[in-house]
């Protein structure tokens, strides 16, 4: 999310004669810039609907999603399950005890900010950042804030 914002806050900038930049594509034929981001969000659009091939609203159902918490204070909220997708909504309270886990993940930051912890590197995210984790790699979140949350998809 964060990629694309910053792609974003490029392209309001472009004007008229940058988006018509001519661009040689691999195959040698022609483009405009135009073209490319045209075809760059429609690429991006079809991966999505590759993930969520259901519509579902965003907002967190209490009264239907699976809610977990475990002894250290996580809450966890499954909101869509759908063959090898799932779609949650994961708060850690006191500490993200986090094992690594069978399948990549993308984490979409909901609120506040942490320190990520990536098999000993360390970065720090907020709101509004996106992280991908691939399966079998040590990760967790650190030093988080009050409220700090996050949108986890498994695929």
């Amino acid at each position: 999310v964060g990629l694309n914002r910053q792609i974003v806050s490029l392209w309001k900038n472009y004007t008229e004669s940058t988006w018509k930049t001519p661009i040689v594509l691999p195959d040698s034929s022609e483009a405009d810039l135009a073209f490319l981001v045209k075809d760059y969000v429609d690429h991006l659009e079809h991966h999505l609907k590759q993930i969520f091939t259901t519509p579902y609203d965003i907002s967190i159902p209490k009264s239907t999603s699976e809610k977990i918490s475990s002894e250290n204070q996580q809450i966890l909220q499954i909101l869509l399950r759908e063959g090898n997708v799932s779609v949650e909504f994961y708060q850690p309270k006191d500490k993200d005890s986090q094992q690594p886990h069978l399948q990549d993940e993308f984490y979409f930051i909901a609120n506040g900010n942490a320190d990520f912890d990536r098999d000993g590197s360390i970065e720090k995210v907020k709101a509004g950042d996106f992280l991908f984790v691939p399966a079998g790699e040590k990760h967790h979140f650190l030093n988080f804030s009050s409220g700090f949350s996050t949108w986890v998809v498994f695929f």
